[in-house]
């Protein structure tokens, strides 16, 4: 049908006002759910302001300040792996926005990528020479000496030298070196320019826990929680410190304060489950991790506690199988395949749990937990060679781990190599001092034959702890060796004044009568062992 010019240029002026319409109504349906996210953002309502941030997106894909606060409020909430992603993506956007580069570089430092957040740092400060935040961050990541040389030329022109941030950068790297009494007179300074200094009441906890003046290092972090808002990695860094000195009750009470106050943080939700898990109190485990899963179900913390929750109910095939999903999701954590390893173990599938220990310690070489289990397993499937070069790395990597020196020695024992065996204890004794390591180094000597030495190291083990039933088997071991019969039962009968229905000593009884060949009274008291404890038949 034939149209006229006029009719064209009619209908093109239609369509023009038409896309001009539907252009302009999406603009204002993005400025309107922004605002809105915005007002929700600022006001601390992460539920709702994320919904609107959403919209934002389905309007405009690209949107660098939606992106850069949905981070925020991530890593607000205390799940750094979420937050990366958005931030990652909010610097693409818009690289000079360093608010969001910031809090970039906390998320890697964070999540243990420190060479990330140095070079988040160092941009930070070509573009903000003047950013005592980032400095500190720079500092604190700087590992490798080329790193703490760039740091230390960051800081000799930084332009204002009576700056807070400076002295927390000083103590940085003067911790780096293992100088305490420099990193904390740079710290107390940084104090005394700026109470409010969080940086430094973090840095002086730090001073504290490597001093091992635990009071110190909690006044030093719950001053640098109170400081920071509720949803803060502070104030979870206040409650794992908590968490990890016993007091869990102060800590459980603590979490659930700030849940009370931010229904939304799902951090602090993690951490109670996580204590529930310690209590083995499974179904509250459940009940505590929803909190997380409604607004989080992928969140890796949370379906590892939930797994851990399931097989401690003896549930192996679905535990295994929540972990087996998440290894799916993050392919190169370490974390998920030593617990999926754990999960194997428990289900008796020994060349799967190595597998996945295997490649935990590939992804991570100084992963040392993963290291000792994997030992474990091979000692277990009678290995012992395979596992020492691994275990000899991790006490390089961790000489204060007594349990790598133990696991080590039962190694070199199960070669014939126990004087490395003795040597290994002996070195954790100069140290430290302790009934078990006393104990090991004495049935080490007992293995050797050299009785006189090894009664000397149980009795060093029963001085430290009176109530060692070991140790007081084992001295009763080296007596009924030597025939002193009344030795050995006086022995089992300090222990029972002490602890009448002591089942050992009844059995320390019995051995004796059996090779005194006194058949009667050691039938009785072998008897009465089995009665107290049924596990010694």
């Amino acid at each position: 049908m034939y149209k006229s010019p006029i009719q064209i240029l009619r209908l093109i002026a239609i369509l023009v006002m038409v896309l001009v319409t539907c252009s302009c109504t999406s603009e204002m349906k993005k400025s309107r759910y922004l605002a809105r996210a915005e007002r929700y953002f600022k006001a601390g309502e992460y539920d709702q302001a994320k919904i609107e941030y959403l919209k934002v997106f389905q309007i405009d894909s690209g949107n660098a300040v939606a992106y850069a606060r949905c981070g925020a409020m991530w890593a607000d909430e205390g799940v750094p792996l979420r937050a990366g992603a958005f931030l990652l993506k909010a610097r693409e956007l818009a690289p000079e926005d360093l608010d969001n580069r910031y809090k970039l570089a906390l998320v890697y430092l964070q999540v243990g990528q420190a060479n990330e957040a140095f070079k988040e740092a160092t941009e930070i400060l070509k573009q903000a020479p003047a950013s005592g935040p980032a400095l500190a961050i720079l500092a604190e990541t700087s590992v490798t000496p080329e790193q703490q040389q760039a740091a230390e030329q960051e800081l000799r022109k930084f332009p204002q030298h009576d700056n807070p941030y400076v002295e927390v950068a000083n103590a940085a790297l003067a911790l780096r070196k293992g100088d305490l009494a420099n990193a904390e007179v740079a710290l107390n300074h940084a104090l005394s320019l700026d109470p409010k200094c969080m940086q430094a009441h973090i840095g002086l906890a730090q001073v504290s826990l490597t001093k091992k003046d635990n009071a110190r290092a909690g006044q030093e972090l719950k001053a640098a929680a109170d400081l920071c808002p509720v949803r803060s990695r502070e104030r979870l860094t206040y409650a794992e410190f908590k968490m990890r000195i016993g007091n869990t009750e102060e800590a459980k009470s603590y979490l659930q304060d700030l849940t009370k106050q931010a229904r939304d943080f799902i951090g602090a939700w993690v951490l109670q489950a996580r204590l529930a898990q310690s209590d083995k109190k499974y179904d509250e485990v459940a009940a505590l991790l929803q909190n997380v899963f409604s607004r989080d179900p992928d969140n890796i913390e949370a379906r590892v506690i939930q797994a851990q929750a399931l097989l401690g109910k003896g549930d192996i095939k679905q535990g295994t199988e929540i972990l087996e999903r998440a290894e799916k999701s993050f392919e190169n954590n370490p974390l998920i395949k030593y617990q999926l390893a754990l999960a194997y173990i428990q289900g008796r599938n020994a060349s799967q749990a190595i597998n996945e220990l295997e490649q935990a310690i590939k992804i991570a070489p100084k992963y040392v937990e993963a290291i000792v289990l994997l030992a474990q397993v091979r000692l277990r499937a009678g290995d012992p060679q395979s596992a020492i070069a691994p275990l000899e790395a991790a006490l390089r990597l961790r000489p204060d781990l007594i349990q790598v020196r133990m696991i080590l020695a039962d190694a070199y024992l199960a070669v014939g190599r126990s004087e490395e065996a003795a040597s290994l204890i002996r070195e954790h004794i100069k140290q430290t001092q302790d009934s078990q390591s006393y104990l090991v180094l004495g049935m080490i000597l007992k293995k050797q034959k050299k009785n006189d030495e090894s009664r000397e190291a149980f009795e060093k083990a029963l001085k430290l702890s009176p109530e060692n039933v070991v140790a007081i088997d084992q001295l009763a071991d080296l007596d009924l060796e030597a025939g002193a019969f009344s030795a050995v039962h006086q022995r089992a009968d300090a222990l029972l004044q002490k602890e009448p229905k002591s089942a050992p000593a009844y059995f320390i009884h019995g051995r004796s009568y059996v090779i005194e060949k006194n058949f009667a009274a050691a039938e009785a008291a072998l008897r009465k062992a089995i009665e107290l404890d049924p596990n010694l038949a």
